[in-house]
């Protein structure tokens, strides 16, 4: 299946440093210009792949020291030009990198992580031309914070489709630009004055890891019954589900409320007779898919063969509050 990043995707954007100055591009000498601190509260900004200038520190150092202030905050919307399906993420994460001295190979999982720190100016590709490190997989809603060593002249981060730029390269110390990425997708980005030495990086956007691996499924059931954990039922060309049963606020609820089925599998849904009124209205499919009536009666049943794969999340009309909520997912076999 072609995993495909959303058309329209919002980033939050920031950029700060500890000093005022700003320094020239890189090649030959540079020019410096001050600039009064203005403090001022952020503007949050949409703008199509933009982003604002960094600004430099006094003097490099070996290591970075965290900036005095908080980043300036802006919301970039890319556009569907700008972003690029990827069938393959991974595949295309080495094709990017494969002249980057420092890519192994691994994608480095940082999703525990809400702040994810790469060095910009770090060693590698025939000096202090590289992103460190150069290949980072996260999770929606997670921010990537580049901060400059100030080693190996001006950098910047640039994304490659334009989604967000730290503005022209520069030099120096104390310098950090973040990005908080709140779609998931594929990010290349290069340093645009070293991209041709390898100076390149990625960062993979993925959903947020759950017990069940449906952030959907997890968010609809979040107030039920509901041990965050599917009921594997695959293998079965029959499953049964039981309407009206036993939830701590009365017999309003489903069981199993989260099987796990194979394409093709008719779902059967038993009422018990107890608890009143219940019905099957379904929330969110895949594919259209026709409500049940609304019955009491302990002979009511209903039935429904799912052939697509995805998620189906229903609930009973009458019940909702006190635990009527159930989700179905169709492997995708």
């Amino acid at each position: 299946m072609t995993w495909t990043p959303e058309r329209r995707t919002f980033i939050r954007i920031g950029l700060a440093s500890s000093a005022v100055g700003i320094a020239g591009c890189s090649g030959g000498g540079s020019e410096e210009t001050e600039e009064e601190d203005d403090d001022e509260d952020t503007d949050e900004t949409t703008a199509t792949a933009t982003s604002t200038e960094a600004t430099t520190a006094p003097e490099p150092t070996e290591t970075v020291p965290e900036p005095t202030e908080q980043p300036e905050q802006q919301t970039v919307q890319a556009t569907e030009s700008q972003r690029t399906p990827y069938a393959d993420p991974e595949g295309a994460i080495d094709s990017w990198l494969q002249n980057t001295s420092n890519y192994n190979g691994t994608i480095q999982d940082r999703r525990g992580e809400d702040r994810v720190s790469v060095q910009v100016g770090a060693d590698g590709n025939g000096g202090a031309f590289a992103f460190s490190p150069p290949a980072v997989r996260i999770q929606s809603g997670n921010s990537v914070f580049w901060q400059w060593r100030g080693e190996g002249g001006a950098h910047n981060v640039s994304a490659r489709n334009g989604e967000f730029r730290s503005g022209d390269p520069r030099e120096g110390g104390g310098l950090s630009f973040q990005v908080t990425f709140e779609e998931t997708g594929l990010y290349l980005y290069e340093c645009d004055t070293h991209s041709n030495f390898g100076m390149r990086g990625a960062v993979l956007v993925e959903e947020p890891q759950t017990l069940s691996g449906y952030p959907r499924v997890d968010d609809w059931l979040a107030d039920y019954e509901y041990s965050g954990r599917l009921s594997d039922q695959r293998g079965q060309s029959t499953v049964e589900i039981t309407v009206g049963a036993d939830t701590e606020d009365g017999a309003y609820g489903f069981r199993p409320i989260a099987p796990l089925v194979d394409p093709g599998a008719e779902i059967q849904f038993d009422w018990t007779g107890r608890g009143g009124n219940h019905s099957i209205d379904w929330e969110e499919t895949p594919t259209e898919v026709s409500n049940s009536e609304s019955t009491s009666s302990a002979r009511g049943s209903y039935s429904v063969t799912l052939d697509e794969p995805g998620v189906y999340l229903y609930g009973c009309g009458d019940h909702r509050i006190f635990g009527g909520h159930g989700a179905i997912v169709v492997n995708d076999a």
